[in-house]
């Protein structure tokens, strides 16, 4: 994984929620407790092939004798938060086009890089 200070990626995937409102917030929270139990992480890996958010899930043997599966544990470590922003999805669908057009059409990073900000400067952060 290249890195300069730090290897950092966005966390992604799904989200889980409990509304402030649900008819069964207290068994909604002891579901939400048993998915992020690593065993049950493990598990759902086995299952579906997406990988575990909790971080002590990545020591069982199930992801540790896959070397490729190494590198996304190993970056989990430094992975963050996409910022907080209204129209983060609509800028990431242009970063994640250009980036398309560069790895496989061959486009200048350079002027790739310039479309994204062009266009994230229209978008806006929606606040």
């Amino acid at each position: 994984m290249p890195a300069g200070k730090s290897s950092t990626s966005f966390i992604g995937g799904g989200n889980i929620a409990v509304f402030k409102d649900a008819k069964n917030r207290d068994a909604a929270w002891k579901f939400l407790a048993w998915l992020s139990k690593p065993e049950v992480q493990v598990k759902w890996y086995q299952t579906v092939s997406d990988l575990p958010a909790v971080q002590s899930a990545w020591t069982d043997p199930a992801l540790t004798g896959d070397k490729l599966l190494q590198v996304f544990g190993e970056q989990l470590k430094s992975a963050k938060a996409p910022p907080p922003y209204p129209t983060w999805e609509q800028v990431s669908a242009v970063l994640d086009t250009e980036v398309e057009k560069v790895c496989i059409g061959g486009e200048d990073p350079a002027a790739a890089l310039k479309k994204v900000q062009q266009q994230a400067d229209a978008i806006g952060t929606g606040l």
